[in-house]
């Protein structure tokens, strides 16, 4: 007989108070104001250790096109705001920011990185990724603000490469050593 597999024992122990969310046009999650961050397929059923190393590899490939039963976040803004800079116009990429404080029972959220490696996918997570599964809800959410808004804060000054929108790996690298970013 098969072990009985136990989806909780995958689960992050401990999270930061906040987490920071990219969304862009072409995000496979959806931003609505009732229900909050939602993955593009909140119907799979995770009843095997396979079935969720499936759906990590291919939430983790950034070249795959199935629907991804995942919303990733970030721990940090920074790492947010990175990611976010290449993914379309600053008016139409939105950075949300996560209460994880707010977290309860009842909402999955894993380490994307260390499930990845513990599930021994190709694909690997980002330093402070973490991942809900199917949607983070709406009374999580704090605030959700476009890029354009985040850099007038001035808190974020874009810092450009060869173009206004787009970041160098050189410029990534200096400016984010902690993270690892696929741009």
């Amino acid at each position: 007989m098969a072990p009985i597999f136990d989806l909780d024992g995958y689960r992050c122990g401990e999270l930061p108070d906040t987490a920071w969310r990219a969304t862009h046009p072409r995000s496979q999650t959806q931003l609505t104001r009732t229900d909050g961050l939602v993955a593009a397929d909140t119907t799979l059923d995770i009843f095997r250790r396979w079935q969720l190393k499936r759906a990590v590899a291919n939430h983790l490939n950034i070249n795959s096109t199935h629907p991804s039963c995942f919303v990733s976040v970030f721990e940090d803004k920074e790492c947010a705001v990175n990611w976010a800079k290449n993914r379309g116009p600053h008016d139409e990429v939105f950075i949300t920011e996560i209460d994880l404080n707010k977290v309860t029972d009842d909402i999955y959220v894993f380490d994307a990185a260390w499930l990845a490696e513990e599930l021994d996918t190709w694909s690997r997570g980002l330093p402070g990724e973490l991942l809900f599964l199917y949607h983070v809800p709406q009374q999580l959410v704090k605030e959700t603000r476009s890029l354009r808004e985040v850099y007038e804060q001035g808190v974020y000054a874009p810092v450009y490469g060869s173009s206004p929108d787009i970041l160098t790996n050189r410029h990534v690298k200096r400016l984010y050593p902690t993270c690892v970013f696929r741009v």
